[in-house]
C-alpha cells in the first residue's frame, strides 16, 4: 500500500499533479488569514516562574512603554529650531495614544544660586532674546540632569521620551505606534539632521520588514 502512494508521482502523474493543484489552491486560500506575530511575549515559555512577577509590576505601575526620539543639529539651540521642537512636543502630547512626553520644555532642571539650589523646567516657553537663549543653555550644560539624559555631551542633540499604553491583545499595536510616531517625525524631518524614533516599535517594523523581504525570496524557491 504504502509503495503504491510513493510510486504514484511515477505513475499516475495526472492524479499527482491534479492533487498537488488541489493542494496549493487550498493553501492559497488561507493566504489572507496569515498574521505574523512578533510580540517579545511568544519567545518566553508561558509557564515561565516571572510572569506573576511581571503581571503583578503591571497592576501597580501599569503597562507603559516607552519611545525615545533623537533630534541632533548643529544650529538645535537657535530660536526657531526650539519653536519647531517645542511645537513637536505639543503635538506629540495631543496624540490620544501617547500617555505623556518628557523633554527640553518639561524636564527637571537644577541651578546652584548661591544660597539655594533652583528646580525647574529648563524653560516654559523658548525665550526671545539671544541673552535668554544663551542663559537656558548654559543652565542645561550645567546641570547633571540635563547632560546625557536630555541633551547630548556637546549639546547639539536632544531626545524627547514618550510613554504610550500596550494592547498586549493587539499584535499590530506597535507597528500603528511607530507608524503614528513616524508621521509625526517626517513633519520636522526637513528642519533638523537627524531626527528619529528608538524602541519596541521600531524593533517590530524593522522585524516586519526584514520577515516579509525574506518571503519574497524564500516562497518563489520553495
Amino acid at each position: 500500500m504504502i509503495a503504491k502512494i510513493l510510486s504514484v508521482g511515477t505513475t499516475g502523474r495526472l492524479i499527482a499533479l491534479a492533487i498537488l493543484i488541489a493542494l496549493t489552491w487550498l493553501a492559497a486560500t488561507q493566504i489572507p488569514n496569515l498574521k505574523i506575530d512578533r510580540s517579545d511575549d511568544k519567545l518566553i515559555s508561558a509557564d515561565d516562574p516571572g510572569w506573576p512577577a511581571l503581571r503583578t509590576m503591571q497592576e501597580h505601575f501599569g503597562e507603559e512603554q516607552t519611545v525615545l526620539i533623537y533630534i541632533q543639529d548643529p544650529d538645535l539651540w537657535q530660536r526657531e529650531k526650539l519653536l519647531k521642537l517645542q511645537q513637536f512636543s505639543f503635538d506629540l502630547e495631543d496624540l490620544p495614544e501617547v500617555d505623556s512626553v518628557s523633554s527640553l520644555f518639561n524636564a527637571t532642571n537644577i541651578r546652584d544660586k548661591g544660597d539655594y539650589v533652583e528646580a525647574g523646567p529648563l524653560m516654559d516657553l523658548v525665550p526671545r532674546s539671544d541673552e535668554g537663549l544663551a542663559r537656558i543653555f548654559d543652565d542645561a550644560m550645567y546641570s547633571p540632569l540635563m547632560r546625557r539624559n536630555v541633551i547630548s555631551e556637546d549639546g547639539l542633540a536632544t531626545v524627547l521620551s514618550l510613554s504610550y499604553i500596550d494592547d498586549p491583545g493587539n499584535p499590530d499595536h506597535a507597528l500603528k505606534i511607530y507608524r503614528l510616531l513616524e508621521k509625526q517625525i517626517d513633519t520636522i524631518r526637513p528642519d533638523f539632521a537627524q531626527a528619529f524614533q528608538v524602541g519596541s516599535p521600531r524593533l517590530n517594523h524593522e522585524i516586519d520588514v526584514g520577515l516579509f523581504r525574506d518571503l519574497k525570496l524564500l516562497i518563489p524557491t520553495a
